[in-house]
């Protein structure tokens, strides 16, 4: 049976695979063409990155809440119980044995390529997450406070926690939960978003707000999500910087078609390398964005569009029931 201890066996494992990979670059940093390897250190980057914050997050608590639709629509009741989860120690083991698989992987890469003036890569990389390119939005993320009371909405939780963990390819992108005002829609979006982020696998959780319509927040969604899924993936921000630079009216664009194109659906399409997992990007009481137009205009891009992301992808959305929402 799988116990703390053996957790925190395999993720000093994991340490020390970060201990190597670092002595690996070191050791390489006076080779001669940085082209030829910037790739392997941008995945060895973003590997360490998401190590770093799942081992952050596991060091402040050991009690995480563990426990499928081109689009699943799903009606939300109330419900009564106690959430579970399911092979929470087994979902940790799986996702620390997964990293330095990873690492292993990128390791032999890196040693299988010249390496040249690794410093400099590693300047020019940073370099790239330089500029603030994009227009976004604060205080609109993760708040725990609205989680849901222990015990509660079971079912609806589970069900969805299911859904972000499924691996398979064809697995729908997006998870709509829409009901009635009252029934717990964003208390179980930030739930499911706390537990995202307990695992290192929270893109983005953008939620909005009927007191603030006149900031036209919906502009800024598909921006602010890029963001957070940048600062998660590091291998993102160039990639931004680089479609902002070449289309400045992205930063301030209205167009939010434009906007999921060349911010989110295109920039994911480009990423080199399997992922190390599932990402969970939360958008939470899109019936509060403003007009109902701008609701419908998110809503059909999401719904035209989302079957294309990445396998990894997964965007849980709420918002009261279908007719006040589509129109």
């Amino acid at each position: 049976m799988l116990s703390h201890s053996s957790i925190d066996t395999s993720i000093g494992g994991l340490v020390t695979t970060i201990e190597r990979t670092y002595e690996l670059i070191l050791e390489n940093r006076s080779s001669s063409k940085i082209n030829a390897t910037k790739d392997v250190l941008m995945q060895i980057a973003q590997v360490i990155l998401e190590c770093a914050q799942f081992i952050t997050k596991y060091s402040e608590t050991k009690s995480f809440c563990t426990p499928p639709i081109p689009v699943v629509f799903v009606k939300l009741t109330f419900s009564v119980g106690s959430w579970l989860g399911k092979s929470v120690l087994s979902e940790r083991t799986t996702k620390v044995v997964n990293y330095t698989r990873k690492l292993e992987k990128l390791m032999q890469e890196l040693r299988n390529r010249p390496i040249p003036d690794i410093q400099y890569g590693i300047k020019q990389i940073y370099q790239d997450l330089s500029s603030n390119c994009l227009t976004c939005v604060d205080r609109v993320g993760l708040n725990e406070a609205k989680k849901c009371l222990d015990g509660t909405r079971i079912e609806i939780l589970n069900e969805i926690v299911d859904w972000v963990n499924n691996t398979d390819a064809a697995t729908p992108r997006i998870f709509w939960l829409y009901g009635q005002a009252g029934k717990g829609k964003s208390a179980v979006a930030h739930t499911v978003a706390r537990h995202a982020q307990n695992l290192g696998m929270l893109g983005s959780c953008f939620c909005f707000s009927r007191v603030r319509h006149h900031e036209q927040l919906h502009t800024k969604l598909f921006p602010t999500i890029a963001r957070d899924l940048a600062h998660r993936d590091i291998r993102l921000r160039p990639l931004l910087v680089e479609v902002t630079t070449n289309n400045h009216s992205l930063r301030d664009s209205t167009d939010v078609i434009a906007q999921w194109n060349k911010l989110i659906f295109e920039p994911l399409s480009q990423l080199k390398g399997s992922p190390t997992g599932n990402v969970v990007v939360v958008i939470d009481t899109l019936d509060e964005s403003g007009a109902e137009r701008t609701r419908t205009t998110v809503l059909e891009v999401l719904a035209t569009y989302g079957v294309e992301l990445p396998t990894n992808i997964r965007i849980l959305l709420t918002s009261r029931s279908c007719s006040r929402s589509c129109g």
